[in-house]
């Protein structure tokens, strides 16, 4: 009888400690309980069912797909349709040596609507690859991948939501999905890391504007420096 007990006791031991480690992204409503480092930017806009946007200090370069056709711009860096609205949004680094910690978005719906968000999040062993985009669906939740899915309410106004993970574990994609209309993600924020877990170290690409103030500067201490040579020796 003891021996059945403290097998009994082992057998849930080892579940307990299977379903903590299981539990590796942190799903939360609470705006602000995480920082994450950098903003995602549109400075270039641009249009399809395929967008790019690059991180604000770090250049990092994020793509994000969906079903139809997306538009990103500039301001509050927001992600909308072409045609008014849409439902799935896939999120994932360009490069695929680069992950990120931290993600945070504000997931706006059409006016006067409401509805649910789905949010699946894989952590490196999930298949987020976008040459091969799923949408969400049983096949990247049930087949013992490390993603995890969660839900929340959408109404009026900010929706934000923010993720994290524990340990060493890091991010490789995010999906939104909806049963209402999105009318646009905005202030998308994260923590690119690259796939040793440190942090990146990517240059950011000059503006156009510096490169032509760093031009005149390099041209304007160059005849100085003539004229200083050629005047004349007292």
């Amino acid at each position: 009888m003891t021996s059945r007990i403290a097998g009994a006791a082992v057998a849930a031991l080892l579940l307990v400690v299977a379903s903590e480690a299981r539990a590796d992204i942190i799903f939360s409503l609470d705006q602000g309980s995480l920082q994450p480092t950098e903003n995602l930017l549109f400075a270039d806009g641009g249009s399809g069912t395929s967008v790019q946007g690059h991180t604000n200090t770090t250049n990092t370069l994020f793509t994000i797909r969906s079903n139809e056709n997306l538009t990103a711009s500039g301001g509050q860096a927001t992600v909308s349709a072409s045609d008014g609205s849409f439902n799935l949004f896939f999120l994932e680094p360009t490069d695929p040596a680069i992950l990120f910690r931290e993600f945070e978005a504000d997931v706006r719906v059409v006016a006067h609507s409401s509805g649910t968000a789905t949010v699946t999040a894989c952590t490196q062993g999930g298949n987020f690859d976008g040459a091969g985009f799923t949408p969400v669906g049983a096949n990247m939740i049930g087949d013992g991948k490390p993603c995890e899915q969660f839900s929340y309410t959408l109404g009026a106004g900010e929706n934000f939501f923010v993720l994290s993970v524990a340990g060493s574990q890091l991010l490789t994609g995010v999906t939104i999905s909806t049963n209402v209309g999105i009318a646009d993600v905005r202030q998308i924020r994260l923590s690119p890391e690259s796939a040793d877990g440190s942090v990146t170290n990517t240059a950011a690409v000059p503006e156009p504007a510096s490169l032509v103030l760093l031009g005149s500067g390099l041209l304007a201490g160059a005849r100085t420096l003539r004229r200083r040579k050629t005047a004349p020796q007292v």
